[in-house]
């Protein structure tokens, strides 16, 4: 994934294309995130938003828009980092700002909104995301996101205090939901 960003990021330059550079950026800073090179994601993810246009890129060809999903990004990848405010902070901002955009773009904030407050065990937070998740992939039938919100809140129901059949239970519905997916 490193690689094909590093060669999205050279075409996009030699061909002096802007959105396409903001793409290979985007690109680059999730796979840095993903394989946890933290400090690099998160270099890149606020170096990208700080170029990013604030209506989005001119293409329409992306589901999502990019940006906003940047900024989710960045709350996971600052939570990683111990800087669990600021990762509340970036990450209400993109499902904010999603909603202004297209659903799709939102419920994808919702998704890393909800698993961010389920890594951060507030299994209260997670609920009221995950409800919002649910309420807005039935409205839009985005039923994709079901094995998320499931997963999240069988992870939510496990709590230190909780008895073998309560862990069975939520590891079934949790396998369940991966078998799913």
């Amino acid at each position: 994934a490193r690689d094909l960003a590093r060669q999205r990021l050279a075409h996009a330059d030699a061909q002096h294309d802007r959105d396409a550079r903001l793409l290979a950026s985007y690109t680059s800073a999730a796979s840095d995130l993903f394989l946890g090179h933290l400090e690099a994601a998160r270099e890149q993810l606020e170096a990208l938003l700080a170029v990013y246009p604030v209506d989005g890129l001119a293409t329409r060809a992306i589901a999502y828009d990019i940006g906003i999903v940047a900024q989710s990004l960045l709350g996971d990848g600052l939570w990683l980092l111990g800087q669990p405010d600021a990762a509340m902070r970036a990450s209400d901002d993109a499902v904010e700002r999603g909603g202004g955009f297209s659903p799709f773009t939102q419920s994808v904030a919702l998704v890393n909104r909800m698993m961010l407050a389920t890594s951060m065990r507030d299994g209260a937070e997670a609920s009221r995301q995950a409800e919002r998740l649910i309420a807005l992939s039935a409205e839009y039938s985005l039923q994709y996101w079901t094995v998320f919100w499931r997963l999240s809140q069988a992870i939510a129901r496990v709590s230190p205090d909780a008895g073998d059949d309560d862990i069975d239970a939520a590891l079934a519905e949790a396998v369940e939901s991966i078998t799913t997916m």
